[in-house]
């Protein structure tokens, strides 16, 4: 295993600002760690506008570096994109990304048969599955994301263990390389709960496949293992309070604990914790797997014990020399049986348990899986762009164009003011879905054009939208967010309250109500 450590900090994903950083649902801080976005009004914008994220703007990011294999596409209709290695990648036979995270097949690898390529895909596909668990074509933690692609996190995948050996020949922007191997590779394993007939998602289904091995591989599968040990680098640098490979870091704390008096193989002390000769939960007898090696361990241990992954009978008695908290939840049948130091991770570990539960709802814990990869990542599919029906804009009827009403002032910088008022965009916030956007947002091109047809933002956004024709006296149709009011506004409220004109910005939003051309 390789956990060599980098800072090579930078821009994030070849994407443009807009994409990078708008409608993904970010806190605060998760849209200051993109390099281009900026945190304004409770939400997540672009500081870049449409440009690339790679220009730069506000939060984190900046400096040298930079993701490895930018230019590669890793998903194209529906399935994993495998590409020719580029220059000084001598060492991958094809390469790929998953979400901006480079992946390097081996050529023996690569070259030696369909079914070595068929279970790459499967690498593949399970690292999609752990960085977008719930499957719904956005990373569940940016931050932890955008970490692994800063700092050149490569996943390495070797034919056999001898030809792990041929790594290395790659970029030296390559920073924290974990390999996985094709000869451990095993899609369809009983570890998925789905691949043995249950509800991966279902807790309550579990207990009743524990020994169902029809229809699955009963071989273990390594693959989710390297892979959750590559992401727990990417934590503990992120979050070493939590997830530092130490015994001083939360998890290490839970996992010394773990122990008991089993001792380790690094400190020459180890008991085998199914031997019933000791009392300890995690013991581990390899004497190269020092105090670091262990908490990475045993954060997977943990997590994928969570998720269900060992709960098969074959599997709590493969990990007895080593796990006993393979049994997810108290309540259920604790394999392997007749071991007394078994017990649920629930009880065994109270505090790794929550650690590792806590997926969707607390900084640092987002990049963990609620949900044991089955090899088929189904999140990231590419719908079929519907262009906006849009009617027909009408040339207004040949009439001649009117002259404003009222003299014109003599003053014709004046006069460039009052044509340049009467058109003016509303300054505040219109509602879109469920977001705030500024008149800004409507940008240029086809973009302007698809946006501006939406209903109402045409009289929001008159001089933005280039329909100054037909709205620059007109009262805004959407709703509007007035900055230290709590509440969604619209024209029709401040014509029942002529208070509101005297807010500044009201008028050029309710032009008609407010007088505004008058």
């Amino acid at each position: 295993m390789a956990f060599l450590c980098a800072t090579l900090p930078s821009a994030v994903l070849g994407q443009s600002g807009e994409d990078a950083c708008e409608d993904q649902k970010f806190n605060e801080e998760q849209c200051l760690a993109v390099g281009c976005c900026e945190w304004d009004d409770g939400m997540c914008w672009s500081a870049v506008g449409t440009k690339d994220c790679t220009d730069g703007g506000g939060g984190g990011g900046g400096g040298g570096g930079g993701p490895l294999l930018v230019d590669l596409e890793g998903w194209v209709d529906g399935k994993v994109k495998w590409h020719t290695p580029p220059s000084g990648w001598g060492s991958c036979g094809a390469v790929t990304t998953v979400y901006g995270v480079a992946i390097c097949v081996s050529k023996a690898a690569w070259k030696k048969n369909e079914t070595a390529r068929t279970k790459a895909t499967h690498i593949a596909q399970v690292f999609y599955q752990l960085i977008d668990n719930d499957a719904d074509g956005v990373p569940d933690d940016p931050v932890h994301l955008k970490h692994m692609v800063d700092n050149g996190y490569l996943l390495w995948v070797p034919l056999t263990d001898k030809d792990s050996k041929n790594s290395g020949n790659w970029p030296d922007e390559v920073g924290v390389d974990q390999m996985t191997g094709i000869f451990e590779a095993v899609p369809g394993t009983c570890d998925s709960p789905a691949n043995r007939g249950a509800d991966p998602k279902d807790r309550n289904t579990w207990a009743a496949v524990v020994e169902n091995t029809q229809g699955c591989d009963p071989e273990r599968d390594a693959t989710t293992e390297e892979i959750h040990h590559l992401m727990a680098t990417a934590a503990g640098e992120l979050w070493p309070d939590l997830w530092e490979a130490s015994f001083k870091s939360e998890a290490g704390k839970a996992i010394e604990l773990t122990n008991g008096n089993c001792g380790w193989g690094f400190k020459n002390n180890w008991i085998d914790p199914s031997s019933n000769k000791c009392q300890g939960q995690y013991a581990y007898n390899d004497k190269t797997c020092d105090e670091a090696c262990i908490v990475v361990e045993g954060i997977y241990w943990a997590s994928v014990s969570y998720i269900g992954g060992l709960y098969t009978k074959t599997g709590t008695d493969d990990a007895k020399n080593e796990w006993l908290m393979a049994t997810p939840n108290d309540g259920m049948t604790i394999y392997p049986k007749s071991v007394i130091n078994a017990k649920t991770l629930e009880t065994g570990s109270p505090a790794l348990y929550k650690l590792v539960s806590t997926t969707e709802t607390e900084s640092g814990h987002k990049w963990l899986p609620a949900i044991m990869p089955d090899g088929k990542y189904m999140g990231k599919q590419t719908a079929p762009v519907v262009a906006p029906v849009t009617a027909p804009v009408t040339a207004p009827v040949t009439a001649p164009v009117t002259a404003p009403v009222g003299a014109p002032s003599e003053d014709e910088e004046d006069e460039d003011e009052e044509d340049e008022g009467e058109c003016a965009d509303s300054p505040f916030r219109m509602k879109i879905g469920r977001n705030k956007r500024p008149c800004d947002w409507v940008g240029t091109g086809r973009r302007k054009e698809r946006r501006c047809a939406r209903n109402g933002v045409e009289s929001h956004c008159p001089a933005a939208c280039g329909e100054c024709e037909f709205f620059e006296c007109s009262d805004s149709d959407k709703k509007f967010r007035i900055p230290n009011v709590a509440r969604w506004v619209t024209c029709d409220m401040v014509s029942e309250d002529d208070e509101y004109c005297e807010i500044e910005g009201v008028a050029e939003t309710c032009k008609d109500t407010c007088g505004y051309c008058d």
